[in-house]
C-alpha cells in the first residue's frame, strides 16, 4: 500500500490462470492485474511511498520491476536467489536478498524509479561465519586446521582450558565464535634400571594424572619420581601422580640399586648331610653352596655398597659300614665330600674303596650308592653283604 492508501497491489492466484499480482489507484475499490502464469509463484511485493515504484520476486527467485504502479512489469534479474525485497520510501534504493548474497540496485536519480525499467545491480556476496569440524575437539596444541567451514579463521587463542577462535564473515555475515577444549600431557619417562607405563597421559585442565605402574629391573628399586620439565600441578614424588594438572610436564621415575648388607640365612650354622638348598639368605644373594672336607660354605652379597658375608654348615657324617668302602678320601667316616672327592678321583681309587655294588668295576652306579648311603636312603652298600667262605680250623 501507498503512503497515502490509494495504491494497492496485491498477489492473488486464480484456479484457472494462476499467479497475479492485483493492483488499484482507488483505495482499493476496483483493481486491474498483471498476470504472471500458473508456474510462476509470486513470492513478495514491496514499492515505494508513492506506490509507483515496485518489486517483486516471481517464480524460483527472479526480481522484476515496474515503474507504473505494478500496471506492467520487466525482468531485472533472471536468477534462483531471490528470497526477500525491500525498497527505500523514494523508491530510489532497492535490494533482493538471496540464500548466499544481498543484491543492490539503485534508480536514477531523475526517475527516482527504475531508469527505463533497467537496474544496475551491485552484487555484495554475503558470508556468514562458520565453525570447522576443530570447533568441539580436544586437542593438547592449539588447532591449525578445519577451523572454520565458512569465514576468515582468526588467531587461535589459548586459554587455560579451551582453545578459541572466530570465523569471521564478510558481506554483513555474522562472525561465529568457536572453541575447543584443551587437554595436557602428562609424559613418563624413566632411569636406567626400570620402566613405566603409559608412556604418557592426556589429562583435562585441573584433573589428576594418576600415578603410572613402574616395574624395577632385578636388582632395583623405585626410589621416586621428579619433574623434569614443564610445570603445573602437584606431584606426588612417593607416586608419580600429578593432580591439579594446568600444563603439560615430564615425570621421571628414578630407579637405582639398593645398599643393603648380605645376611646369612637359617642354613647357616644348621649342620646337614647335603648341600643346603633354602634359607641360605635372609638378605643378599646366594653364591654356589661350596662343598669342603668337613663343611658347607656359601656368601650372601649384599647390594650396592652393602657388605658380602660368609655362611657355613658343618657337614654331617657316618661310619664306614664295611671295610674301606665309600671312604673315599680316607678320613675314617663319610659325608657328602666323599662323593665329591669319588667324582673327581674315582679312576685312581682301588675297587676296594669304590665298587660298591661288587660288580668288579667303578661306574656312576657306584657313586649313586655313596650318595643315597649319604643322604640316608640306604642302610649300606650290597658289597657289604657279600660273605666270604674263610676255612675253620680243621683246615
Amino acid at each position: 500500500m501507498s503512503a497515502d492508501g490509494t495504491r494497492f497491489s496485491m498477489i492473488y492466484k486464480t484456479a484457472t490462470s494462476g499467479y497475479r499480482i492485483y493492483y488499484s489507484s482507488d483505495s482499493a475499490t476496483t483493481f486491474s492485474y498483471y498476470d504472471f502464469g500458473a508456474a510462476n509463484l509470486v513470492r513478495k511485493i514491496e514499492m515505494s511511498a508513492s506506490g509507483r515504484c515496485q518489486m517483486a520476486i516471481i517464480g524460483t527467485g527472479s526480481v522484476y520491476i515496474s515503474s507504473d504502479y505494478g500496471a506492467s512489469w520487466s525482468l531485472a534479474v533472471s536468477s534462483s536467489l531471490g528470497v526477500d525485497v525491500a525498497m527505500s520510501a523514494s523508491g530510489l534504493n532497492k535490494a533482493a536478498v538471496g540464500s548466499d548474497a544481498i543484491y543492490g540496485y539503485l534508480a536514477n536519480p531523475s526517475t527516482n524509479c527504475f531508469s527505463s525499467d533497467s537496474c544496475s545491480a551491485i552484487n555484495s556476496s554475503v558470508v556468514v561465519g562458520v565453525c570447522g569440524s576443530s570447533a568441539g575437539g580436544t586437542f593438547t596444541s592449539a588447532p591449525v586446521s578445519n577451523l572454520c567451514n565458512t569465514g576468515s579463521p582468526t588467531g587461535v587463542v589459548s586459554n587455560t582450558s579451551t582453545y578459541t577462535w572466530d570465523c569471521t564473515g564478510s558481506g554483513g555475515g555474522a562472525t561465529a565464535n568457536c572453541s575447543a577444549t584443551r587437554n595436557y600431557v602428562v609424559t613418563y619417562t624413566s632411569t636406567a634400571g626400570g620402566s613405566c607405563v603409559p608412556a604418557s597421559r592426556t589429562v583435562a585442565y585441573n584433573a589428576t594424572s594418576s600415578a603410572p605402574t613402574c616395574t624395577p629391573n632385578a636388582g632395583y628399586a623405585l626410589t621416586g619420581f621428579t619433574r623434569t620439565s614443564g610445570s603445573g600441578g602437584t606431584l606426588n614424588a612417593s607416586t608419580g601422580a600429578v593432580t591439579n594438572v594446568t600444563g603439560s610436564q615430564t615425570i621421571q621415575a628414578n630407579f637405582s640399586i639398593p645398599n643393603f648388607d648380605g645376611v646369612c640365612g637359617s642354613a647357616n650354622g644348621t649342620p646337614a648331610y647335603t648341600p643346603p638348598t633354602a634359607n641360605l639368605c635372609n638378605m643378599g644373594t646366594a653364591t654356589v653352596v661350596t662343598t669342603n672336607p668337613t663343611t658347607f660354605t656359601w656368601q650372601c652379597i649384599g647390594s650396592g655398597t652393602g657388605a658380602t658375608v660368609n655362611c657355613s654348615a658343618n657337614q654331617l657324617t657316618r661310619a664306614v659300614p664295611c671295610g674301606n668302602y665309600g671312604d673315599t678320601n680316607s678320613s675314617g667316616f663319610i659325608n657328602y665330600y666323599d662323593v665329591v672327592y669319588g667324582i673327581a678321583n674315582y679312576a685312581s681309587l682301588p675297587l676296594t674303596i669304590t665298587d660298591m655294588n661288587n660288580d668288579g668295576t667303578v661306574t656312576n652306579a657306584d657313586l649313586l650308592l655313596l650318595q643315597d648311603y649319604v643322604n640316608g636312603s640306604i642302610a649300606t652298600f650290597p658289597v657289604c653283604s657279600v660273605v666270604v667262605g674263610v676255612c675253620g680250623s680243621s683246615n
